[in-house]
């Protein structure tokens, strides 16, 4: 699958012309299309624990496919050619998701 085609980009621009908006060229980056998305996530998630919930999502072009090395002949992932092709995205990811870490708490002297 080319960069330029997104089999879910049709789904969303028709929500889009359904809800009177506007979107620009690039959906994957329209903030309004990832509410879209989030909204979606959590209303499926509701009855999942707070662990098993996406946190965050990355919208990613191609599809992952035995061809484009992502995937085995038995259909797994391939870790390593997801990490290898996007690695950057993933890490993005968990430092936008991670909860800051707490102050260092004061040591307490003995008297």
């Amino acid at each position: 699958m080319s960069r330029s085609s997104w089999s879910n980009e049709v789904s969303v621009r028709a929500w889009a012309k359904e809800s009177g908006v506007e979107l620009a060229a690039d959906v994957a980056s329209d903030e309004r299309v990832r509410g879209l998305i989030r909204a979606e996530i959590e209303k499926l998630g509701a009855e999942f624990k707070s662990f098993e919930r996406p946190r965050d999502f990355l919208f990613i072009r191609d599809d992952f496919t035995i061809d484009n090395g992502l995937l085995t002949p038995t259909l797994k992932l391939k870790r390593r050619g997801v990490l290898a092709s996007y690695g950057a995205e993933l890490e993005a990811l968990y430092e936008r998701a991670a909860p800051p870490s707490p102050a260092p708490r004061a040591r307490r002297r003995p008297h």
